[in-house]
């Protein structure tokens, strides 16, 4: 596999639909998770803050994980015709692994809640991946070898 990313939570009709498509890049330049919170509802609502579902005509996407999950669900739930891909590349290192690891876990209950097979896909990069899976094993206690993960 020559792409450095691995995808996942989606199928092969994500590739074949032609809605619109909304793409949030997150990488090591947000400090903060709040920053990713903001820039991700810059993005979603761009040009369409009055379909802000929660706060009408503002890009607000939260200011926990918790409030994400709200802001995400909701997208998915009030707004049907739009697909989101985040392209999660690095992460800064001011941020908590244990944040990142909420944040998949978010993407996961989004797919397990709503019916998002076709609309949201998450494409991380290795050394995000990483992060996940060794937050992971150490909330699980599962042993898991570093040098099993591949790193960028």
């Amino acid at each position: 596999m020559t792409d450095p990313f691995l995808s996942f939570f989606s199928d092969e009709s994500y590739h074949h639909n032609n809605n619109q498509e909304i793409v949030v890049i997150i990488d090591n330049t947000f400090k903060t998770m709040q920053e990713i919170y903001d820039h991700t509802g810059k993005c979603v609502y761009q040009d369409m803050a009055n379909k802000n579902p929660i706060f009408e005509n503002s890009y607000y996407f939260g200011t926990n994980l918790s409030a994400f999950y709200d802001c995400l669900s909701s997208f998915f739930y009030f707004i049907k015709d739009i697909k989101i891909k985040f392209v999660i590349n690095a992460i800064n290192e001011n941020i908590d692994h244990k944040d990142i690891y909420t944040l998949m876990y978010l993407f996961l209950c989004t797919f397990k809640d709503y019916d998002v097979k076709d609309r949201l896909k998450i494409t991380l990069s290795k050394s995000v991946l990483a992060i996940y899976l060794s937050e992971m094993g150490r909330l699980s206690w599962l042993d898991v070898d570093e040098s099993d993960i591949v790193s960028d």
